[in-house]
C-alpha cells in the first residue's frame, strides 16, 4: 500500500508493503514544488499532481512502481466536519441515516453529493460522533492524476484524523485535555487543535516565520488566542523536521504550555508500528518528515472500515472496535436459555405429576402455620470503604526543581523517576538554592499524588513538605529538592 500525502505545493509518500516472511518492507519520498498542487483542499491541476506522483515513484525501489492502490491524504479544508454526542441506546441499523439527517441540517449539505464516514471515540462515559465528508466531484478530480498513471485511489484520509492517530495513545481515559498539534519545518508553522474526542475546529492554522521571529514567542501568542476563544491548552505536541533540536524543558517553560515533542511519543507509545516501518534493515523511521502518511498507516490497521470510499458507511471506533451498520443476533446463547428452559420445564412436570398421585409425599405446605417471628436487635450499617485513586506514574508530569544547590541533582532524581516508571519529567533550578526540606507540591484534592510520590522517594527524603500547587500550573507535580534530600 501507498500513502500519499498533499499539501499546498507538498507530497510526502510512504510505501508500505509485508512480505512473505511475514516482515514489512517501508520506503519514503517527499519533495516541494515551486507550483501548487492544491488551491483551498481542490485540486488545482491533475496533469502536475500525475507528475508528481511518477517522480515521486521513481524514487522508491523499482518493485514500488507495480503497486495499484493508493490511500489519499488530503487537508481538513477538503472535508466537512460535524461533531455531535452519540445517541443514548440507538441502534446501529439506524445509526446511518440519523447521521445523514443531522449533517443536511448541521452542515447544510446534500449528504447524497458526498462520500462520508465516521468514528465513534469515548472518553470516561461519555461518547462522541466525528462525521466526515468530501464531495464526489472533489473525489473525482483526485482520482484523474492516479487513473492517468492506471493507478486507483481505495481510501481516503482528513489529514488531521491522522496526526490524532500520533497521540491518541498518550490521552487519558478519565480526563479530557486540549491538545494542539504543531509541525514546524522550513520556516512553516501549522497545526490543528483537538480535544480528547478528536478534532476541534476545522480550520489549519499556518504561519510562516519571517524577520527573526521566534517559534516560541509565536506559539505563546497562538496559545493566548486559543485561550481567549474558551480552549486553554493542556498539551502542545510538536513535529516536523525542524522540531528535532528542540528541548522539552526549555520549550514548555518559554511556551507556558506541556509539550511532548512527537520524537518522545512515538518510541513509547508505537513501539510496535516503529518496529514494523523500520522494516529487515531497523533503518531510521522519519517520523518528524513523515507523520501524516505514518498516521494514516497506523488509522488503516486500527480502524481499517474507514475510508470515506467505502459505500457501506461502517461505524469504526478510535479504540479500535467496529460496530457494523447491521448486528447480528447471536445464537449460542439463545440455544443454551432454550434447552435450559426445555430441562427444567420437563423435570418440573414429572415432580408435579408424582405428588400429585400420591407416588411423593411433599415436604411442603402452601401456607405454613404461623409462628412468632423473633425480634432482631438493630444493627449498624458498616462503614463504607473509600475508594483508593488509582495513579498511573506513566501519565503524570513532574517537574524536578534543584533547590539543594548540589550540581547535577536534579537529573539524578529524574533517572530515579525514570526507573519507577514516571515518563514525563522536566527539570530545572528551583527560584534559590536555600531549600533545606524537600517540597513535593499537588494541586488541590490530589493527595493521592502527594502520598504516591512521597512513598517512591521515602529511601531518599523521610519528611519532605507537602504543598498546594496553583490550578494553572502545567505539571501535575513539582518536586523542589532541598538539602535534605540523600
Amino acid at each position: 500500500m501507498l500513502y500519499f500525502l498533499l499539501d499546498g505545493s507538498q507530497i510526502k509518500l510512504l510505501f508500505v508493503k509485508k512480505t512473505l516472511l511475514n516482515q514489512f518492507e517501508s520506503a519514503f519520498y517527499q519533495k516541494l514544488f515551486q507550483t501548487p498542487l492544491l488551491a483551498e483542499g481542490k485540486c488545482s491541476n491533475p496533469d502536475l499532481i500525475a507528475s508528481a506522483i511518477k517522480e515521486a515513484l521513481t524514487h522508491l525501489p523499482q518493485t514500488v512502481g507495480h503497486e495499484k492502490e493508493f490511500t489519499l491524504i488530503l487537508p481538513q479544508e477538503s472535508f466537512k466536519l460535524m461533531r455531535t454526542d452519540m445517541p443514548v441506546d440507538i441502534a446501529p441499523s439506524i445509526l446511518n441515516s440519523y447521521l445523514k439527517e443531522k449533517a443536511r441540517t448541521q452542515l447544510t449539505i446534500n449528504v447524497d453529493d458526498y462520500y462520508f464516514d465516521y468514528i465513534i471515540s469515548e472518553n470516561g462515559n461519555k461518547k462522541q460522533i466525528l462525521f466526515y465528508a468530501i464531495e464526489r466531484n472533489l473525489v473525482d478530480t483526485f482520482k484523474q492524476p492516479f487513473q492517468l498513471l492506471e493507478k486507483q485511489i481505495t481510501a481516503i484520509v482528513p489529514e488531521s484524523l491522522a496526526y490524532y492517530k500520533l497521540f491518541e495513545k498518550t490521552l487519558r481515559k478519565d480526563k479530557k485535555e486540549n491538545i494542539f498539534y504543531v509541525s514546524y519545518e522550513a520556516n512553516r508553522l501549522s497545526g490543528y487543535i483537538y480535544d480528547s474526542y478528536g478534532l476541534i475546529q476545522n480550520e489549519k492554522w499556518v504561519h510562516e516565520l519571517k524577520n527573526g521571529e521566534k517559534i516560541q514567542d509565536i506559539l505563546k501568542q497562538k496559545t493566548a488566542d486559543y485561550e481567549a476563544q474558551g480552549n486553554k491548552l493542556n498539551r502542545l505536541v510538536l513535529s516536523g523536521k525542524d522540531s528535532e533540536t528542540v528541548r522539552q524543558d526549555t520549550f514548555t517553560k518559554q511556551v507556558g504550555v506541556w509539550t511532548n515533542p512527537l520524537k518522545r511519543i512515538i518510541p513509547n507509545f508505537y513501539q510496535e508500528y516503529v518496529k514494523m516501518l523500520s522494516g529487515q534493515n531497523e533503518q531510521v523511521l522519519p517520523v518528524l518528515e513523515y507523520d501524516g502518511p505514518i498516521g494514516a498507516f497506523i488509522l488503516n490497521v486500527e480502524n481499517k472500515t474507514f475510508s470515506l470510499l467505502n459505500k457501506s458507511n461502517n461505524v469504526v471506533n478510535v479504540t479500535g472496535d467496529v460496530m457494523t451498520a447491521s448486528k447480528k443476533i447471536p445464537l449460542k446463547p439463545i440455544l443454551i436459555f432454550l434447552a435450559t428452559f426445555i430441562v427444567v420445564g420437563i423435570s418440573l412436570f414429572f415432580i408435579f405429576t408424582k405428588v400429585r398421585w400420591g407416588q411423593i409425599t411433599p415436604s411442603f405446605t402452601l401456607f405454613p402455620p404461623k409462628s412468632p417471628s423473633p425480634t432482631l436487635a438493630p444493627t449498624l450499617p458498616s462503614p463504607t470503604a473509600t475508594p483508593a485513586v488509582s495513579v498511573k506514574r506513566s501519565e503524570i508530569k513532574i517537574k524536578v526543581l534543584n533547590g539543594s544547590g548540589v550540581r547535577g541533582k536534579a537529573t539524578d532524581v529524574k533517572d530515579q523517576l525514570k526507573s519507577l516508571e514516571y515518563e514525563e519529567i522536566l527539570i530545572d533550578n528551583a527560584d534559590n538554592f536555600d531549600y533545606l526540606v524537600t517540597e513535593i507540591q499537588v494541586k488541590k484534592g490530589q493527595s493521592a499524588l502527594a502520598n504516591l510520590i512521597k512513598t517512591d522517594i521515602a529511601d531518599n527524603v523521610s519528611t519532605p513538605k507537602i504543598t498546594e500547587l496553583k490550578a494553572d500550573e502545567v505539571a501535575d507535580a513539582v518536586i523542589i529538592i532541598g538539602q535534605d534530600y540523600k
